[in-house]
């Protein structure tokens, strides 16, 4: 189910995350945010994987410092942790142009994070194939899964979670890559 993000909405979780408190709490979203809400997946550095909405005003961002240099020194990489976990970010972002923000050089004009927040649970699983050998620009082939994950925006009655089920990216690229 697609669920674009109204400016309004934005704006309320902007506010929410800013501290301004809304009335009632805000179950979670149903159904979870799942593949058919972020289609628009990429990857880059060492490493850094995205999922991005149509309207690219949502997006899941999940850094995991070294995994492709540890693939290409290693043969291969595997990990998995317990969010929210010292090494690994995951974070919910909301915006503009979000995108354009995630591993691009190129900075666009009116593209913003207006709200974001880390992971409060859940698991994150990476597996990373290297392609090359060059251990000074790791580049690989990841595979990254998402379980049960929980983010909330604001505190206390005002909160609202989102939650994510299993969310899973096959073959993104990471590491340096050209461009």
């Amino acid at each position: 189910m697609n669920r674009p993000l109204s400016l309004t909405a934005l704006i309320l979780i902007a506010l929410v995350h800013a501290g301004c408190a809304a009335p009632v709490p805000s179950p979670s979203p149903e159904p979870a945010l799942g593949a058919a809400d972020l289609p628009r997946a990429g990857g880059c550095a060492d490493a850094v994987l995205y999922a991005v909405n149509e309207a690219q005003d949502l997006a899941v961002v999940v850094t995991w410092p070294q995994a492709a240099t540890r693939a290409a020194t290693a043969g291969e990489f595997e990990g998995e942790r317990q969010l929210p976990a010292d090494d690994v970010s995951v974070r919910l972002q909301v915006g503009r142009q979000l995108s354009t923000l995630l591993c691009n050089d190129v900075l666009m004009e009116g593209a913003e994070v207006l709200a974001e927040t880390e992971a409060l649970e859940g698991t994150a699983r990476i597996r990373i194939v290297p392609q090359g050998n060059d251990p000074l620009f790791p580049t690989g082939q990841a595979h990254l899964v998402l379980t049960n994950v929980v983010f909330e925006f604001g505190s206390g009655e005002s909160a609202e979670r989102w939650r994510i089920d299993r969310l899973e990216w096959q073959d993104i690229n990471v590491g340096w890559l050209p461009g």
